[in-house]
């Protein structure tokens, strides 16, 4: 478990990175359409190709913020990872899936109520 935690560190710090530099293609890699996405009326991303045209619509400044100042959690039922935050009255968590050794991917928003 402490090799994946250092992995997913790791992982974590190039993520934060490319979505501050709107970086779409480190962003997407290993993604899985269609993607649940759960913000206010949008529900889920259908294709890479509507996310990389769509990138600040999908990914809001406070999921921004998030994604800049959260520390995932690791879910060890399941090895995925999970940001939580507040916003608009609602609970929002991001989740992350491993797919391989050192090798994670974005893997949906959850909109619920807190």
């Amino acid at each position: 478990q402490a090799q994946d935690e250092a992995a997913f560190a790791k992982w974590w710090a190039q993520f934060q990175t490319a979505v501050a530099r709107h970086d779409v293609k480190a962003v997407v890699q290993g993604i899985h359409y269609p993607m649940d996405w759960e913000n206010g009326p949008t529900r889920e991303i259908k294709t890479e190709a509507d996310l990389t045209r769509r990138f600040d619509f999908y990914f809001t400044a406070d999921i921004k913020k998030a994604i800049a100042t959260k520390k995932p959690a690791r879910i060890s039922t399941t090895g995925k990872y999970i940001i939580i935050w507040h916003a608009r009255g609602n609970e929002y968590s991001l989740h992350f899936t491993p797919l391989g050794s050192a090798v994670f991917a974005l893997d949906g928003l959850a909109e619920g109520p807190p």
